[in-house]
């Protein structure tokens, strides 16, 4: 069994959004629906830590209509605004009705400082009460009070977004209650407003009784507005008048509460919100004075305490999820063993009318009924969660050996695997994630094993804090970040404005207002940062798989967008961009003649440029033109690469669609590549791999790429842009020339004249005589065919050697791929080159 860190559950909340179906924006688009907007605010929720808190871990859309009544749409309720909110959970809780007075002090102390952290981050609970404090048993202090549903009121925009009220009616302050009439649930919360619900939960944990035990709602808010009738508008508090009445409704219970604990009572029961204390007040007060209530843990009184609370919690027979890991580990590991939670939580109806008449007219919305509303949390089960992690291996879970997992016989089955069985699987991804983070964690002594683990894959939980690494974004990212002021207008402003909202529309996070607000800020820092650069359509694009995983730390996603476009798109954003686009398309065609001279040909006798179809492709490294969970898949391995490498992965796209291209005329093509077939990204990523491994480096050199390149590189001599798009096929530096001959994997043609030749040649090289360069004349059938035969066979590098770059290089080479030889190349530097082996020779 592994080690006993906590016991948790996961627990869910059902929230219906409101939905305008008529409404628009002034652009004539639609509103975005309330679930999305929901699904924005919730991002900031992620980033609240806080000992004292349950943390929030994921919302989900509803994507099952039929799980919704239809009733539900008279009241304007949509199956595509139900979302589910997933927190963190405790099974194993105390009852604060049962605890000893000494524990009660400490538990108001940590349900202060959790109110107090909450306030410090702008979040306004809004749905405050008692039900909500959950109290754990902990041997450093007794116990540990942990706050859950405190971010509901924050998502829905201060209840702008939904049709009822999310707050119990026992612990609405008195101006909330005044705004709220028949048919209308928009009573906005204040942080004031907590500091009165706070004060309600201390009266009732004075008097260890619940109010509504006491009165019904329509009593307790008739004992309300007496009070506020009474005070006539004076600062008065509410704890006296409340606690007469509390003794009348129950004659027998003794009330004692210490004179400290009144005092801030009777603060928070303040009527006029202005009177009341803020939460920091109120918890440096009780700092004060906790001193002498601290326990002592070796006192006898206390260990006998803490007996009865394992008693107690021993007879529920409850248990929760004993792991020592993060709580998103868990949740996703909760989802891999196939649990589904729309499946278990269907969607219920948090208000009807009592009556609904004739034409749908309703009856019966009082006020008492629009306050009973709902937001019991639904603890989801967990066994086969718990099942499967007790089975799991501990020495495969924690090891971090490099060689571990293909020396286990437990993992070798997923070697070679897709990336979608990989991630399915949670014996494996339970391997991984332990592998990632003890990585991450000592990072930088770390990177090479980091970097040889991410070859293999990358866990999804852990992928937007490995992007950053491989990156090298660090910490002090954030320095640069705040100094840029993002809040100005641009003259960038207006196309973002027409861009951001179209941007990636199909994933959920993207179309909320918030994402928009956070890519443009991204987008305008960066332009900020590079005066040099401008904005192309496509830069949103780029930027937005950083902000999807960095969502709450933009200047983390700054920097990672900062150093991947220094790394594969240096200078593609300058504002005359065309002579490195133009370099960059040139290479592509001549790459994709080397490895594909059929394509190349039948593409190129139709006249289909590359600009027609793959500028958006390399200005974007296809985030214009893949969906974002294929396209993790391929930056996973892009970021493992130079920046040659998306070159490849233009060619394997290509080769993907190769059938379709060699049955198509041009228009056919045109409409092809507008609308791309599903692409397997796995074979896209494996053919990658497999030309930027197989094609000699430097045939796809390129004068503008950036430093970021592989060890093995070597450059070619400079030659203008207008001479490069002359050549048919890549040149191929004297470097990787030797290393093929040292392996046997190149003809070599040289061209040069026989004098020369005689001179002068590699070994094993076969010069062309002049008559020989026309492959229709009988010499060539007799001279150099059959090694060509047998070149193409082995899948040799045919590489043709002149003096100089030649135009009878060049006819001779654009022969070859008419003839359909791939791997053809011209040697570059011939001239140099051979002089200076002539020499050494000498």
């Amino acid at each position: 069994m592994i080690k006993i860190e906590t016991e948790v559950e996961f627990a869910a909340s059902i929230l219906i959004g409101s939905e305008d179906y008529c409404r628009t924006c002034v652009n004539g688009l639609p509103v975005t629906p309330s679930s999305i907007r929901l699904l924005g605010r919730f991002q900031k929720l992620l980033t609240i830590k806080h000992k004292n808190l349950c943390q929030y871990i994921e919302l989900i859309r509803s994507q099952n209509c039929k799980n919704i009544s239809y009733l539900m749409t008279l009241i304007n309720f949509s199956a595509v605004n139900i979302v589910f909110v997933v927190s963190e959970h405790y099974s194993k809780v105390l009852s604060w009705v049962e605890l000893d007075d000494n524990l009660r002090i400490p538990m108001i102390m940590q349900l202060i400082d959790s109110i107090n952290y909450l306030h410090s981050q702008n979040v306004i609970i809004g749905h405050l009460s008692s039900d909500n404090v959950l109290i754990t048993p902990s041997k450093e202090c007794g116990l540990t009070v942990k706050l859950c549903q405190y971010g509901l009121n924050y998502i829905t925009g201060n209840g702008k977004d939904v049709n009822y009220l999310i707050s119990d009616a026992y612990y609405l302050s008195p101006e909330r209650i005044v705004k709220l009439s028949p048919g209308k649930h928009k009573s906005p919360a204040t942080k004031k407003s907590d500091i009165w619900a706070l004060g309600i939960i201390m009266i009732e944990f004075s008097i260890k009784i619940p109010l509504r035990n006491l009165w019904s709602l329509q009593q307790y808010i008739s004992i309300l507005h007496t009070f506020c009738q009474k005070s006539q508008k004076i600062s008065t508090s509410f704890t006296s008048y409340l606690l007469q009445a509390v003794k009348i409704a129950m004659p027998s219970l003794s009330i004692v509460i210490d004179e400290k604990i009144m005092k801030i009572i009777e603060r928070c029961l303040e009527i006029l919100p202005s009177i009341r204390p803020t939460a920091e007040t109120i918890f440096n007060d009780v700092e004060r004075f906790s001193e002498s209530f601290k326990i002592n843990q070796e006192d006898e009184e206390f260990e006998n305490h803490m007996k009865e609370v394992t008693k107690m919690l021993d007879s529920q027979n409850l248990e929760g999820l004993k792991v020592c890991r993060p709580i998103n580990e868990l949740f996703f590991l909760w989802k891999l063993c196939g649990s589904n939670i729309e499946a278990i939580l269907k969607p219920i109806e948090q208000k009807f009318a009592r009556v609904i008449i004739d034409e749908y007219n309703v009856c019966g919305k009082n006020l008492e009924n629009s306050l009973r509303t709902s937001f019991k949390l639904i603890i989801l089960p967990s066994s086969n969660l718990k099942s499967r992690l007790k089975k799991l291996n501990i020495d495969e879970i924690y090891s971090i050996n490099n060689d571990q997992m293909e020396g286990s016989s437990k993992f070798v089955e997923y070697i070679g695997q897709t990336l979608i069985v990989k991630e399915r699987n949670i014996e494996y991804q339970s391997y991984r994630m332990r592998l990632m983070r003890d990585l991450l964690l000592t990072y930088p002594f770390t990177l090479e094993i980091l970097k040889t683990e991410c070859k293999k894959d990358i866990p999804p939980v852990y992928r937007g804090s490995l992007w950053s690494t491989l990156l090298d974004v660090h910490d002090d990212i954030n320095i640069d970040f705040d100094q840029l002021d993002t809040f100005p207008e641009q003259p960038s402003d207006r196309q973002l404005m027409v861009d951001i909202p179209r941007c990636h529309q199909y994933e959920e996070l993207m179309t909320s207002p918030a994402a928009n607000n956070q890519l443009k800020r991204l987008l305008k820092a960066w332009l900020l940062a590079n005066p040099d650069y401008v904005y192309w359509q496509g830069l949103d694009s780029l930027a937005a798989p950083f902000l999807v995983h960095h969502f709450n730390n933009l200047p983390k996603a700054f920097g990672c967008l900062q150093n991947f476009i220094q790394r594969y798109l240096k200078n593609f954003f300058l504002k005359d961009n065309s002579h490195v686009i133009q370099e960059y398309l040139a290479v592509f065609t001549q790459l994709l003649a080397f490895i594909d001279s059929e394509l190349y040909c039948h593409l190129n006798k139709m006249d289909f440029c590359a600009e027609l179809f793959a500028i958006p492709w390399f200005l974007t490294c296809f985030a214009h033109v893949l969906p974002l969970h294929k396209l993790f898949h391929l930056w996973d391995t892009l970021l493992l690469t130079d920046s040659s490498f998306t070159l490849f992965i233009g060619i394997a796209i290509l080769a993907q669609m190769r059938q379709q291209l060699l049955n198509s005329q041009f228009n056919d093509a045109i409409l092809l590549f507008s609308d791309l077939p599903d692409l397997s990204i796995d074979k896209i990523v494996t053919d990658s791999l497999c030309y930027y491994h197989s094609v000699p480096p430097s045939c796809s050199h390129r004068i503008h790429s950036s430093e970021h390149l592989r060890e093995n590189a070597t450059p070619l001599t400079s030659i203008p842009l207008e001479e490069l798009r002359t050549f048919h096929t890549p040149r191929i530096s004297p470097t990787d020339l030797i290393n093929l001959i040292d392996h046997n994997r190149v003809l070599i043609l040289d061209i040069r004249s026989t004098t020369e030749f005689n001179i002068f040649s590699l070994p094993n090289s076969i010069n062309l005589a002049q008559n020989c360069h026309d492959f229709n004349s009988p010499n060539f059938y007799s001279t150099i065919k059959p090694q060509l035969s047998k070149a193409a066979s082995c899948k040799q590098v045919i590489c043709i050697i002149d003096s100089l770059l030649s135009e009878e290089c060049k006819k001779v080479s654009a022969q070859l791929i008419r003839f359909g030889y791939n791997f053809v190349c011209i040697l570059d530097d011939s001239d140099s080159f051979l002089r200076e082996i002539s020499m050494k020779d000498c």
